[in-house]
C-alpha cells in the first residue's frame, strides 16, 4: 500500500490541473475549519431533526466540517438536479442527504454489530474470529458518509462529466492511481474521483492531522481510510465487512437517497428501512461453505481460512426484494422522467453556450459554483452578474430564462430498439439480432457527451435548412438556435445485481439470495419495454426538429423509428407525409429515406466501420492503415443495402478466419515450390484451418443440385478454386466463379458469399502482399446486389531463396 503521502505526490504528478485546482478550491472551503482547530476542539454531538430517520446526531468533528463551506455549499445543490420541476416537493438538498447518509452509516454498523456478537454467542458455528468495529473504522466510516458527496458541483452530475470530458486523460491517470492504491476497487464514478482527490488534497491532510480534532489515533491514515470508504475498497479496515457500508450494493448513500427522494418526489415505494436494516449480518466465508472457486481460494489464503463479508439473512430478503424494485421505480418514474431529462440537459447545454460566448471554457475551481443551483442559471445567463464568474450573453440570456421560466424543451422525437421498424418481415430468431445491429450505432454515440452534442449539432442543420426550404413547419418568429436541440438517452442503471451480496442458507452455506425474480432481468425487461432516449426542442420548433430527427438517424444510421415512436414523443399527428417528398426536392432527404417512411419494408443491416475494424488483424491494419476504408467502401458499393442479420455476424467472423488463412499460408508457406494444387488439397487446409479456430463449418452439402465446398455456421458459402494458369490479376480472372458461388448461396437465401482462390504468378511481381489479397464485387445483371468477397493466395512460386529478379 502505499502511503498518504506517496499518494499525493502521484496524484500531483498524474492530474496537475485537476489537482492544483481542486487543491486550491480545498484550500478555500477549509480555511474556517483550520482557524477553529488553531483551540483545541471542545462541544457535545448536536443532534438534528431529519424527516426521513427522525434524530441524526453529529459528533463535534463532523459538526464542524459540516459548518465549513466544504459541505455548506452542498445546501445549493438538489439532490435530484433538475427534478423539481416535474416534482415540486423534490427540492431537498445533497447536505441534507450526506447528514443522513451518516445516521444510515451508524444504523448499519449497529446492526452488524449486533448480530456480530449473536454470532460468537448464539450461533451453531460459534466464529470468534470475526473482528469487532474499531472506533477508528467507527469514524472514518461516519466521515465518509458525511463528505461522500463533496465530488458533486452545481446541478449534482452535470458538472462533473463537462470536468471529465475536457481532463479526460487526467481523469483516466487518478482513476488508475486510485484503483492501485485502494485494493478491490472496480469502476469509479466521476464525483468519486473528484471527492477522493479533495480528501487526499494538503488542506484535508492538515485538518485530519491537526492535534485538535481529536477523530483517531491513526490521524495519517484518515484520509486514506476515508477515501477507501468512499470507492468501497476493502483496504485500511480493521473490519473488513465494513467495506460496503458507503459503496456496495447495499450501502447507507442507496438507504438515504432512496428513502428521502421517494418522500421529497412523494413517490411512495414500500422501503422498509428499519428491518432491511435489522436484518444486515456478518457472513463467514471458509472454504467448506461456499462452491466459489473465487471465494473458496480467498478463503484459504486469509487467516484462520475464513474472511467476513456483509450479508442479509434468509428472513430479510423480502425486505432487500422490494429495495431492488423500489429502486426500478425511482429510475423510471423519477430520475429518468423525460421532463427531467430534458431540463437537465438544457443546463448542461447553457454551460456550454455561456462558455462560447464568453469564449473561454471554465475552469475546474469555476465549475465548482458555490452558489445555490438556481442563482448559477441566472448568472450564466447574465441574468445576474457576479465579479467572479462571467456567463454568457443573448444565446445564454434566452436559455436560461426558459429553464427560469419553467419553459422546458418538448419531445420532438423518440428512439429505442423496440421502436426500430421494419423487422416485422423477419423470423422471430433474427429481429433481437437486427435489433441488436441497429442500436449499436446510437448507442455508441449517445453514451458520451460529446456524441449526442454531434448528434444535436446534425439535427439542428437539418433543421434550420427545413425551416428556410418548407413552409408550414414553424410559426415562430424566433430563429432557431443549436442550444435549442438536446438529444439524450439514460442508460440503463435500473436494477442493481441482486447476487452482489451473502446469505446464509438454513444449513450454513453460504450463497447469493435466491430471490424471488431475478434483477437482471428486471433490468432487461426496462431496456426492452421503458428505455428511451428523446430529442428535444422548444414546442414551436418540433414539427421541424421532428422532421430532421427522422431523416438524420435513417442517414447516421439507417434507423427508421415505427408508429410507436411517435406516440412516445406524441408527434403522431405532427408529421405532414408531404413533408419527406418536399426535402427530397429541396436535395434535404433522400429518397430511400422518404421511401422508407412510406412504406414497411423488411429492414437489411448495413456493416459498421467499427465492426468492420474489429475483424481484421491488428498487425495488417498496422501495415495497410487503408484497408479497413477500403474494404469497408467496397462492402458498401457491393450492396448498399446491407445483409439479412442473420448472415451479418457470420460475415465478419468468417472474413476474420480467412485472413487469418491467409497470414498462415504465407508464413508457413505450405504451398511453395508446389508443381500442382488441386482443390480438394486446398479446401482440407482451409477447413483443417477453420476447424482449429472452432468456426462452425462443414464439407459438401447438398445446394441448388449440386454440392458445396465448405458452409459457415450454416449460412456462408465458401467456394474454393485453383487457377492454374500464370497470372498477374488473380481477383479477377475467373468470373464463373463467382456464379457458381451465387448459385449455392442465393439456395441458402444469402446474398453474399465467400471464395478461396489459389492462384499462380506470372513471377514475383504478381504475388500480392496480404493487404491487397482480398477484394469484393458484385456479380453482374443482378437486380438484387449479390456480393462476393474473394480471398487469393499464390502457390507453385519458387522459395524465396531462389526468387529470381523479373
Amino acid at each position: 500500500m502505499s502511503s498518504a503521502t506517496e499518494l499525493r505526490n502521484e496524484l500531483a504528478a498524474a492530474a496537475p490541473t485537476l489537482w492544483s485546482e481542486l487543491t486550491a478550491r480545498a484550500e478555500f472551503w477549509i480555511a474556517p475549519v483550520l482557524k477553529r482547530l488553531s483551540r483545541e476542539l471542545k462541544g457535545y454531538p448536536k443532534t438534528f431533526n431529519d424527516p426521513v430517520w427522525g434524530d441524526i446526531i453529529l459528533l463535534p468533528w463532523e459538526t464542524l466540517l459540516l459548518d465549513s463551506p466544504l459541505l455548506q455549499r452542498l445546501r445549493g445543490v438538489r439532490q435530484l438536479g433538475m427534478a423539481h420541476l416535474v416534482y415540486p416537493g423534490a427540492v431537498h438538498d445533497r447536505l441534507e442527504h450526506c447528514r443522513g447518509v451518516v445516521e444510515a452509516a451508524e444504523r448499519m454498523i449497529r446492526s452488524l454489530e449486533r448480530n456480530a456478537e449473536f454470532r460468537r454467542h448464539f450461533g451453531e458455528d460459534k466464529d470468534e474470529h470475526v473482528p469487532p468495529v474499531s472506533d477508528h473504522d467507527r469514524r472514518s466510516i461516519r466521515l465518509a458518509a458525511l463528505l461522500h458527496d463533496i465530488g458533486h458541483g452545481a446541478f449534482s452530475h452535470a458538472t462533473e462529466q463537462l470536468i471529465q470530458t475536457r481532463l479526460a486523460d487526467e481523469f483516466q491517470a487518478a482513476e488508475e492511481l486510485l484503483r492501485s492504491a485502494f485494493a478491490g476497487v472496480t469502476s469509479i464514478a466521476p464525483g468519486e474521483v473528484v471527492a477522493a482527490l479533495i480528501i487526499m488534497s494538503e488542506p484535508l491532510r492538515q485538518v485530519f492531522e491537526n492535534p485538535n480534532l481529536g477523530v483517531t489515533n491513526k490521524p495519517a491514515e484518515l484520509p486514506l481510510s476515508i477515501s477507501a470508504r468512499i470507492l468501497s475498497s476493502r483496504a485500511y479496515l480493521d473490519a473488513g465487512y465494513l467495506s460496503g457500508v458507503i459503496s456496495g450494493p447495499l450501502d447507507a448513500d442507496k438507504l438515504d437517497y432512496m428513502a428521502r427522494d421517494s418522500h421529497h418526489a412523494g413517490l411512495p415505494i414500500g422501503l422498509d428501512l428499519r428491518r432491511l436494516i435489522s436484518k444486515l449480518e456478518v457472513v463467514t466465508v471458509t472454504p467448506t461453505v461456499t462452491s466459489n472457486p473465487e471465494m473458496r481460494a480467498r478463503a484459504e489464503a486469509s487467516p484462520h481460512q475464513r474472511y467476513h463479508e456483509i450479508g442479509i439473512s434468509l428472513s430479510g430478503l423480502g425486505s432487500y426484494e422490494q429495495m431492488i424494485v423500489g429502486r426500478a421505480i425511482l429510475y423510471d418514474r423519477l430520475y429518468y422522467h423525460h421532463k427531467v431529462r430534458s431540463a437537465e440537459a438544457m443546463v448542461r447545454r447553457l454551460i456550454q453556450v455561456s462558455e462560447e460566448e464568453r469564449e473561454s471554457l471554465f475552469s475546474v475551481r469555476e465549475l465548482f459554483f458555490d452558489y445555490p443551483d438556481d442563482t448559477v442559471v441566472l448568472v450564466l445567463g447574465g441574468l445576474l452578474l457576479d465579479d467572479s464568474l462571467k456567463g454568457g450573453g443573448r444565446r445564454s440570456r434566452a436559455l436560461a430564462s426558459r429553464i427560469h421560466n419553467r419553459e422546458i424543451h418538448y419531445r420532438a422525437f423518440a428512439f429505442a430498439p423496440r421502436f426500430i421498424a421494419g423487422l416485422s418481415g423477419l423470423p422471430d430468431e433474427d429481429k433481437s439480432d437486427a435489433r441488436a445491429l441497429l442500436w449499436k450505432g446510437p448507442l455508441t454515440d449517445l453514451s458520451t457527451i460529446s456524441g449526442s452534442d454531434s448528434l444535436a449539432k446534425a439535427i439542428f442543420a437539418r433543421s434550420a435548412a427545413l425551416l428556410q426550404k418548407l413552409e408550414g413547419l414553424s410559426k415562430s418568429h424566433v430563429e432557431l438556435q443549436p442550444e435549442d436541440i438536446v438529444v439524450d438517452l439514460p442508460l440503463n442503471k435500473v436494477a442493481i445485481r441482486g447476487g452482489d451480496i451473502l446469505t446464509r442458507t438454513e444449513d450454513g452455506y453460504v450463497a447469493t439470495p435466491n430471490l424471488f425474480f431475478d434483477p437482471e432481468k428486471w433490468s432487461q425487461a426496462y431496456e426492452h419495454q421503458k428505455q428511451c432516449g428523446f430529442v428535444f426542442t422548444p414546442r414551436e420548433f418540433v414539427p421541424a426538429v421532428a422532421l430532421a430527427s427522422r431523416i438524420v438517424f435513417f442517414e447516421r444510421y439507417q434507423l427508421v423509428m415505427d408508429s410507436s415512436a411517435d406516440r412516445a414523443s406524441k408527434t403522431e399527428r405532427g408529421i405532414n407525409p408531404a413533408w419527406f417528398q418536399q426535402a427530397v426536392e429541396h436535395g434535404l432527404c433522400s429518397r430511400d429515406c422518404a421511401t422508407a417512411y412510406q412504406s414497411e419494408t423488411v429492414r437489411m443491416v448495413p456493416l459498421r466501420f467499427d465492426d468492420l475494424s474489429e475483424a481484421i488483424p491488428g498487425d495488417l491494419k498496422r501495415e495497410d492503415p487503408g484497408l479497413v476504408k477500403r474494404l469497408y467502401e467496397a462492402f458498401l458499393d457491393a450492396i448498399p443495402s446491407g445483409m439479412a442479420p442473420s448472415i451479418h455476424r457470420v460475415v465478419l467472423e468468417a472474413l476474420r478466419h480467412m485472413l487469418s488463412f491467409l497470414q498462415m499460408v504465407a508464413r508457413e508457406g505450405q504451398f511453395v515450390g508446389l508443381a500442382t494444387l488441386d482443390e480438394a488439397t486446398l479446401q482440407a487446409e482451409l477447413r483443417k484451418h477453420l476447424m482449429a479456430r472452432e468456426a462452425k463449418v462443414v464439407e459438401g452439402t447438398k445446394e441448388a443440385g449440386g454440392e458445396t465446398d465448405l458452409v459457415l455456421s450454416q449460412l456462408l458459402v465458401i467456394e474454393n478454386k485453383v487457377i492454374r494458369e500464370p497470372t498477374v490479376s488473380p481477383l479477377t480472372v475467373g468470373e464463373r466463379f463467382s456464379w457458381q458461388a451465387r448459385r449455392y448461396a442465393t439456395a441458402l437465401a444469402t446474398r453474399i458469399a465467400f471464395e478461396m482462390v489459389a492462384y499462380k504468378p506470372k513471377d514475383e511481381t504478381a504475388i500480392l502482399a496480404l493487404t491487397d489479397a482480398v477484394g469484393i464485387t458484385t456479380v453482374s445483371h443482378e437486380r438484387t446486389p449479390f456480393a462476393v468477397v474473394r480471398f487469393v493466395t499464390p502457390w507453385g512460386q519458387p522459395v524465396p531463396s531462389r526468387a529470381k529478379v523479373p
